[in-house]
């Protein structure tokens, strides 16, 4: 997003977002080669579909607990309200993750 509305840069463009994987210490030459294929087709079809099944039409969308959404760009204070609303409604957020450090899967990200 930095790159996008800051800098101005084009990120449809595969070596704009190589250089910016690197930069964020991504391996060039996997980033290049998954650019260069179709191995995250389906999953972003299938994201695709989800989105829309779910009504999201614009982006940033907030999703949490699958259940409450936040839509558009906000204020920290608002996800601080949010998160404290569903812990009310639903209770404490449960970590799995012992040791501290997030963890991601293809469909989420456990903090």
């Amino acid at each position: 997003l930095h790159a996008f509305f800051t800098e101005s840069k084009h990120i449809g463009d595969h070596s704009t977002l190589i250089d910016l994987a690197v930069e964020i210490g991504l391996n060039r030459e996997k980033v290049t080669n998954l650019l260069n294929s179709d191995e995250m087709t389906d999953a972003v079809r299938s994201d695709e579909q989800e989105a829309q099944q779910l009504g999201i039409q614009g982006v940033p969308f907030f999703l949490i607990n699958r259940k409450y959404a936040i839509s558009g760009a906000q204020p920290v204070e608002t996800f601080i309200e949010a998160i404290n609303q569903i812990n009310e409604q639903d209770g404490p957020f449960i970590s799995l993750n012992n040791n501290r450090d997030a963890t991601c899967t293809d469909d989420s990200c456990e903090i």
